[in-house]
């Protein structure tokens, strides 16, 4: 079998930018195998856009409203590629992201996991000129990347093996974050994990920054919960505790985001249902634990003075 690269669209409510998406797919100068939208239970015209492509690599698929893990891993167990690529609907692919990626996998057959860089386009019609750091190379080192994440679910690209070799795909109980989860694992997992640098995705941006900033909290949490996973699947599988290690400095970072930012806002009662929920994963428990430490004794000496 030659290189068959099954891209899988997951979506729920974009009829007004699924087509777009779909087409920066067709348009690739090297063709995917097959195209396989996932329709998470759209309530608007979005199934319409789909029925009225008309193209015979696109396979439609439609479930009950169950998040966009449930979708991509439904459009993962249909596909019959040996290379699995990810799109989000809102998003878009420069006409060679799929070459770029074949050619790299031709120079680097050791390859399981690619990625490339990104920009962003805001709705007035600014762009940003790339998203991943320096110092990112062509193979990419599995600490550099733990420790200075920046992917972007439409950049990646996974071998079909390698997910399989994973124990399970994405997680379906968290509505946010399984991206993240699924790649954590892929990554450390990975045999070559290949980075293509060109501006390769488009991620376009809403105009909602107070829905941003409303979810936010919920984002670092479903991030914490996301790293406990990965940390308990690095210990179940005696895989390198270095990258468990990573994670856990990562999540009492999280943790003093979300800190930080309820107190600011003087959000003070989800501050504590964020605590509770937070104080499940061991790391963040530690480090909860030596921020109240820390702050009896700023108090103590206050009072002393």
């Amino acid at each position: 079998m030659g290189l068959e690269i099954s891209v899988i669209i997951p979506t729920y409510n974009r009829e007004a930018r699924l087509q777009a998406a779909v087409d920066s797919v067709i348009a690739q100068t090297f063709p995917p195998h097959e195209i396989i939208l996932v329709d998470d239970g759209s309530t608007d015209h979005t199934g319409e856009v789909i029925r009225k492509l008309q193209h015979p690599a696109v396979t439609y698929l439609f479930q009950k409203n169950s998040g966009s893990g449930a979708a991509r891993n439904l459009g993962i167990e249909r596909a019959t590629g040996n290379w699995i690529a990810f799109l989000d609907s809102d998003d878009l692919w420069a006409e060679n992201k799929l070459q770029h990626a074949a050619d790299l996998i031709m120079r680097r057959p050791e390859v399981d996991f690619i990625h490339s860089n990104r920009k962003h386009r805001w709705p007035d019609g600014r762009e940003d000129q790339g998203r991943v750091g320096v110092g990112v190379r062509e193979m990419t080192d599995k600490v550099f990347l733990l420790q200075n994440w920046a992917l972007k679910t439409s950049t990646v690209l996974i071998k079909k093996s390698l997910l399989s070799a994973l124990g399970g795909y994405f997680m379906e109980e968290r509505r946010t974050c399984q991206d993240y989860e699924l790649f954590w694992r892929a990554v450390i997992r990975s045999s070559g994990i290949g980075y293509v640098e060109s501006l390769d995705v488009t991620v376009l941006l809403s105009e909602d920054g107070a829905s941003r900033a409303k979810d936010a909290a919920r984002l670092i949490c479903d991030n914490i919960y996301a790293m406990e996973r990965v940390i308990r699947w690095i210990e179940a599988r005696r895989e390198d505790a270095r990258y468990a290690e990573i994670l856990r400095r990562r999540q009492v970072y999280e943790f003093q985001r979300l800190f930080t930012q309820r107190i600011l806002q003087g959000e003070l009662y989800p501050l504590l249902n964020d605590i509770r929920t937070c104080a499940q994963t061991n790391s963040v428990l530690k480090a909860l634990k030596a921020f109240l430490s820390a702050s009896r004794q700023a108090i103590a000496l206050g009072s002393h003075t």
